[in-house]
């Protein structure tokens, strides 16, 4: 059997991996100059590039702690979900207007309270988005990045209540982010 496994010593205190309610888990900028990257739509373990419909992935350079240092070999790659499969998106009804933000996307939180993570970039700033948990009366913002941010991505922690969060930016024509962060679903805070 193969694999690995990392030990986490869970919540860390505020600090260097907290971003707002977040848990910092790993980050890389990505950048390319090929044509079929001008817009990213999808992330999964590599991004989808809409322009061109092919997935780039590549194979994670672990560091110390288990983060991510890099990514070895990049290329193009299948396509990770079956065919005809369709994320699950929230009910357009069911999103709320916040003050201040627009929507951009959303996945599954795997939360009883906040079913849903969405993106929303900050209105006036095109270099800001906050990332937020949702339903349909209330939400939570769980952080506020510095970057324009387009996909998110989420899978629950079989074994805990944490569920992490995969964000990029929306071309990689540009340096882009490609963020990990983690969020503890348990956590009862509101913010109608």
């Amino acid at each position: 059997m193969g694999g690995r496994y990392d030990t986490s010593t869970g919540w860390p205190p505020p600090g260097e991996q907290r971003v707002g309610a977040l848990r910092y888990a790993w980050g890389l900028m990505l950048q390319s100059d090929d044509a079929r990257f001008a817009r990213v739509d999808q992330v999964q373990s590599g991004v989808r590039l809409s322009t061109s419909g092919c997935w780039l992935g590549g194979d994670f350079v672990w560091g110390k702690d288990g983060i991510v240092t890099g990514i070895d070999k990049p290329r193009i790659v299948a396509d990770p979900y079956r065919p005809g499969y369709v994320r699950p998106q929230p009910d357009r009804r069911g999103i709320p207007v916040i003050a201040g933000y627009r929507y951009v996307a959303a996945s599954e939180s795997f939360s009883a309270l906040y079913p849903w993570i969405g993106l929303w970039a900050v209105d006036g700033d095109a270099h800001r988005t906050g990332i937020i948990a949702f339903n349909d009366h209330a939400h939570l913002v769980l952080a506020t990045l510095p970057y324009r941010l387009a996909t998110i991505t989420t899978l629950p922690s079989p074994d805990s209540p944490w569920t992490s969060i995969t964000v990029t930016g929306a071309s990689l024509h540009e340096p882009t982010p490609f963020l990990q962060l983690m969020w503890r679903t348990d956590i009862q805070e509101t913010n109608p």
